[in-house]
């Protein structure tokens, strides 16, 4: 399992603010946890991955050989979280349930966005064009059903009544 660890999570002071210089990584371990710090230019922040499947090696430029690890296998993961965070709609609610089933939604448009860019030879729309065309149905779809039926509906006995 490898991932990135914010600044602010329990670490060792010395990799929570480490004195390193562009291009080079600091490694420390504790068990099966392989703690990696890496700065790669003189103006970025280090970068913090946690990982207990890779071993403290660098490449031949340098870099951690855990970074690439991370980039390759797990960069699909933040691109789905980037995507999602995009148009987050971030209700105010003290239900948890709630939070949980707009994130899912969310999710599941994402997805279908990825699938209609794959499957679809019209020109594409933008992210935010291709949710608003799902609201758009779905608010088109519920219009209909619903006056659908009021329409079918039997009037009441007493509804045209002016007593």
């Amino acid at each position: 399992m490898t991932g990135t660890l914010r600044k602010n999570r329990a670490m060792p002071s010395s990799m929570k603010n480490p004195t390193i210089n562009e291009n080079e990584a600091k490694f420390l371990r504790q068990g099966q946890l392989l703690l990696c710090v890496y700065k790669k230019a003189r103006r970025r922040k280090p970068v913090r991955l946690l990982s207990t499947t890779c071993r403290a090696e660098l490449n031949n430029n340098g870099k951690p050989k855990l970074i690439e690890h991370y980039n390759t296998k797990i960069g699909g993961v933040d691109l789905a979280n980037q995507l999602v965070s995009a148009h987050v709609d971030d209700r105010k609610t003290m239900k948890v349930w709630k939070k949980v089933v707009f994130n899912l939604l969310q999710r599941m448009v994402t997805n279908a966005y990825i699938l209609y860019k794959q499957n679809s030879d019209a020109p594409r729309l933008s992210m935010l064009s291709f949710l608003q065309r799902i609201i758009g149905y779905l608010k088109q779809e519920h219009f209909l059903s619903r006056q659908q039926r009021l329409h079918n509906r039997e009037p009441k006995e007493n509804e045209n009544c002016l007593c």
